[in-house]
């Protein structure tokens, strides 16, 4: 019994074979259907329901994915890994497709809590947490936009300390994740926690993943999460971060409509401090470029139009082959040579025609019938 079945889920799974899937479900349901008669402990593996949910899963088949996994549920099954499993395909069956559905969020978070709460007791079975992380992440995203963000504070919050505690090795995907966290304390205006956390990320990435710390650091310092004498430190040895420090005060001070009259020689210091950042040559791409490409941004954005374009200059003949990047800097240029020519174009809007006149059109050379 459990030979066939497994053979058709191996089938399904590799050669993405519908009628397989079907096969397999049909021999479990029947198994499942014959307990009462059947010695199922001999002839039939429970981890097989959950095997089968997951294709099913994988497959687009819900409805038979649900079955699998409530036949699983109700019957006696050894705590192991696919109980965790279990619990995690029971929560992409609850995948939040829009905000609008709260109730169904709910759901899937549930799921996944759980999950995350059977792994973290056992060694053996740690790799579920992270795992879990992960679809989690892939699923939240209706979540991922302003005011909306909120809603996943108790989850996410639970996630990052579970990779904490089970010192997932993955350094680079806790920092994103603590970060993350970051800006839901922020979108949700709780800036006490705000405070309290980036601390506490600050240090653990600082640390681990330091390329990634600039990100952190411009949270910081453009929502003010930051001692003056702490950011005094940080940007002292590092023209990188004294960079993004430069950025961000520009940038609160534009969104709080205080950008200051001189904002030109601000953004032209902003561009000398970078064209004396000596990235080794492996990191230019990873961290000076985005600087680049912040500040030709920003540039263009208050008019700053000419620098913007030394920014694009820069750029070009950085060697980038990123096509998302090489179509951003397009985009930049054409931006740039619609603001330098802006003020050159008249736009002939009915008022500027009745402003200039009525012209006649010439007469006819043919004789008039009048």
């Amino acid at each position: 019994m459990d030979r066939s079945v497994r053979e058709r889920l191996r089938a399904a799974r590799r050669r993405r074979d519908v009628q397989a899937l079907k096969d397999a479900y049909e021999l479990i349901k029947s198994a499942s259907q014959g307990e009462s008669v059947l010695d199922s402990s001999d002839n039939f593996s429970t981890d097989l329901y959950v095997l089968c949910a997951e294709q099913a899963f994988e497959l687009g088949h819900l409805e038979m994915s649900a079955d699998c996994l409530q036949m699983y549920f109700k019957g006696r099954f050894p705590v192991n890994q696919f109980l965790g499993r279990a619990y995690l395909c029971q929560g992409q069956l609850h995948t939040p497709l829009s905000t609008d559905n709260l109730e169904e969020f709910e759901k899937f978070v549930l799921c996944f809590m759980k999950a995350i709460d059977f792994a973290a007791h056992d060694q053996r079975y740690h790799f579920l947490i992270y795992n879990a992380s992960v679809l989690y992440w892939q699923l939240v995203r209706p979540y991922l936009q302003p005011g909306f963000r909120y809603c996943l504070i108790p989850s996410l919050s639970r996630i990052v300390n579970a990779l904490n505690r089970t010192e997932e090795r993955d350094s680079e995907w806790r920092a994103e994740l603590m970060i993350n966290l970051l800006e839901c304390f922020l979108d949700a205006s709780k800036l006490k926690e705000a405070k309290e956390f980036s601390s506490t990320a600050a240090i653990f990435i600082k640390e681990n993943v330091p390329d990634k710390y600039p990100q952190l650091f411009s949270l910081m310092v453009y929502h003010k999460l930051m001692d003056v004498s702490q950011v005094e430190r940080e940007i002292q040895n590092s023209i990188h971060l004294a960079v993004v420090y430069k950025m961000q005060m520009l940038k609160l001070q534009w969104d709080t409509g205080e950008l200051p009259s001189d904002a030109a020689a601000d953004l032209s210091s902003v561009y000398a401090l970078l064209k004396r950042y000596d990235a080794p040559p492996a990191a230019v791409r990873g961290l000076k470029i985005p600087l680049i490409l912040e500040l030709a941004r920003f540039s263009l954005k208050v008019n700053c139009v000419e620098l913007a374009y030394d920014c694009v200059l820069d750029l070009k003949r950085a060697g980038i082959t990123e096509q998302g990047k090489l179509i951003e800097i397009e985009c930049l240029e054409c931006e740039y040579e619609a603001k330098k020519i802006g003020t050159k174009i008249m736009t002939y809007t009915k008022g500027v025609v009745e402003h200039v006149g009525f012209v006649a059109l010439p007469s006819s050379h043919g004789n008039s019938s009048y």
